[in-house]
């Protein structure tokens, strides 16, 4: 990507763009000052991507996977021109060869007339009928054209359409799919995000399971799921399972310490899985946090939330875990040292927290924010998501986009790059 910093006389490699004109004005970070004092509607947006290590080793690796694949089809298109190539001169050598017959017959017909002064009677009435005339050549109802357009069509194909993406199957982390359960069933709900395909089907498990749980994704595309209510007139769950959505299969873990429903997306982080605050009976908002060693199957009671809240939302940013929720504003837990530190005072309403590499991201309200370098910035509003619906099952990153799916029934889909905020129409949900 060859671009220049609109600044004439500057050298420096453009780190931003901005959407002003019809089309965009790229800039170094030294002259971007200068062209926002200029005249019209300024709209920055970074060109580049900074990349951690893990992911510029797979950037890198499925880029060469692509330079290979285009190889190959360089190699496929110089054999099929060579065979093409091979088969002109085939077809040429039996033309030239059914010539040369001919060239030898009437060479011996002349060899007979001039050493035995006679002629095979067919040649000579031929002769007769066409003694007044001589041979011209005419190549003018000879034509290539319709070969050379049939080349030039064949050669036209995009044989880019020959390079198929496939799932890479050992793929640990990437999944299209979110799954939630029916309330008071073990009918789960699949929904690909992709394709918006819609799935149900009855697991073999010994529990009903609720509405209103706790869970997040798991490493071998599995969930993790916790909690969750019945019915009004029951307690909370303190069922776990962790759920295969591929096979359909759920294995039972040991109960939750504590009856809970309202807790919304955990977090993952070295093999354990952060459980916190949420709702017990008669939604009464609770502060106490726990986290489930996977390995030796454990509940471990970890420190309480600063505030009691429910409808919790959290996010892994290095060894941090950013918390949030819909009465409280936003925390960070530091595992390696079992404590809260407040990042952002907001008001009630609901809360959605994604992470992204090295940055964080934040939807409430009107606004979204980016949490950076320990740092929060408002980079853009919103207008699509409700304040009141909550998280019904896990995020969902594929691409740029983020997808999640809210109480109202509604998919919506997060732009890491413009920052904004899409709602995604549902065909069969």
């Amino acid at each position: 990507m060859d671009l220049q910093c609109f600044y004439q006389e500057c050298k420096g490699h453009p780190k931003l763009k901005c959407l002003c004109k019809t089309d965009p004005i790229y800039s170094c970070s030294s002259h971007i000052n200068d062209h926002c004092q200029l005249q019209g509607s300024h709209k920055l947006l970074p060109i580049y991507k900074a990349l951690s290590p893990l992911i510029k080793n797979d950037f890198i690796k499925n880029f060469i996977d692509k330079y290979n694949s285009l190889g190959k089809i360089k190699s496929f298109l110089l054999e099929q021109s060579s065979y093409l190539i091979r088969k002109i001169i085939s077809e040429t050598q039996i033309l030239v060869d059914n010539i040369n017959k001919q060239q030898e017959l009437i060479l011996k017909s002349c060899k007979n007339a001039v050493d035995n002064s006679e002629a095979v009677l067919s040649e000579y009435i031929n002769y007769l009928n066409i003694e007044q005339c001589r041979y011209e050549l005419d190549f003018s109802s000879f034509s290539t054209f319709s070969v050379e357009n049939a080349i030039k069509d064949l050669f036209a194909q995009d044989f880019n359409r020959f390079l198929k993406l496939v799932n890479i199957e050992d793929a640990s982390e990437y999944t299209k799919m979110m799954i939630f359960f029916e309330q008071n069933s073990k009918r789960m709900v699949k929904l690909g995000v992709v394709d918006n395909s819609v799935s149900k089907v009855d697991l073999d498990i010994e529990d009903f399971l609720g509405i209103q749980p706790g869970f997040c994704r798991l490493p071998q595309r599995k969930v993790f799921y916790c909690g969750g209510l019945l019915s009004n007139f029951y307690r909370p769950i303190v069922s776990c399972y962790i759920i295969d959505p591929r096979e359909n299969i759920a294995e039972k873990y040991p109960d939750m310490p504590n009856r809970k429903y309202l807790v919304g997306l955990c977090a993952y982080q070295n093999n354990y899985v952060y459980v916190f605050g949420g709702a017990w009976i008669f939604a009464v908002f609770s502060s106490s946090s726990e986290r489930l060693n996977l390995e030796t199957r454990v509940w471990e009671s970890i420190a309480d939330l600063p505030e009691a809240s429910d409808y919790n939302s959290s996010a892994i940013i290095k060894d941090t875990i950013l918390v949030t929720g819909y009465r409280i504003g936003v925390f960070s837990y530091i595992p390696s040292t079992n404590t809260f530190q407040s990042l952002l005072s907001a008001a009630s309403g609901s809360k959605m927290l994604f992470s992204e590499e090295d940055s964080g991201f934040l939807i409430h309200g009107d606004c979204i924010f980016e949490y950076t370098n320990n740092l929060w910035e408002k980079v853009a509003k919103n207008g699509v998501v409700p304040d009141d619906p909550y998280l019904v099952s896990y995020p969902v990153k594929h691409g740029k986009w983020v997808y999640f799916l809210l109480s109202n029934n509604y998919l919506y889909r997060f732009d890491l790059f413009e920052k904004t905020v899409e709602q995604v129409i549902l065909n069969a949900f």
